[in-house]
């Protein structure tokens, strides 16, 4: 595995994959201040304006609308924290009533419009697995959740360079990575 700290000068692949996180520090980041939005961002920009291909994924898609929903419902709870409009009979804030709510389907048509303007800057990469492939990834989970053993096999098998913020891919063999993130750092 390799970890692409000066990236200018190490992109050899045919393109580049944008892990969930990466979308989020560059679509959806509610702290400019953050650092991971700044290094993120030049790299994104570096890649698009030299014409260098960047893919993501169904998986990566519905991934980043899920958690931006979820953001919204988090930051929704937090300005009205006595709501009980959203829970369910225990309680608990039910995610699915926000969701369906006036409320999570506003976030979710504007999440889904910066979905739609991402897919103009964006390759979508299809997803082929076979069912081996499945019952691979399903018996190898335990380094990887599996939807980012999908994504390292994935970029793996395309030689993507691999763009994310988690380090939990450092250690999968044949990968190239480009992120913040160093190898002595958690």
């Amino acid at each position: 595995m390799t970890v692409y700290h000066r990236y200018e000068h190490s992109i050899k692949a045919k393109g580049c994959f944008l892990d969930t996180n990466i979308i989020i520090f560059r679509y959806f980041n509610l702290n400019p201040d953050d650092d991971r939005f700044y290094f993120y961002n030049k790299i994104i920009d570096y890649l698009l304006n030299n014409n260098i291909d960047c893919y993501i994924s169904p998986t990566v898609i519905s991934e980043t609308l899920n958690a931006c929903l979820r953001f919204e419902q988090r930051s929704y709870y937090n300005t009205n924290p006595n709501c009980t409009q959203f829970t369910d009979q225990y309680g608990n804030r039910d995610f699915k009533k926000y969701r369906n709510s006036t409320y999570g389907v506003d976030a979710y048509n504007s999440i889904s419009d910066i979905m739609n303007d991402i897919l103009e800057d964006f390759k979508v990469k299809p997803e082929k697995l076979l069912k081996s492939d499945i019952s691979r990834f399903i018996a190898d989970s335990h380094t990887l959740d599996f939807n980012d053993k999908y994504i390292a096999d994935l970029c793996i098998k395309n030689n993507f360079i691999l763009i994310t913020h988690d380090k939990d891919f450092f250690d999968t063999k044949g990968l190239n990575i480009i992120s913040m993130l160093s190898d002595n750092k958690k």
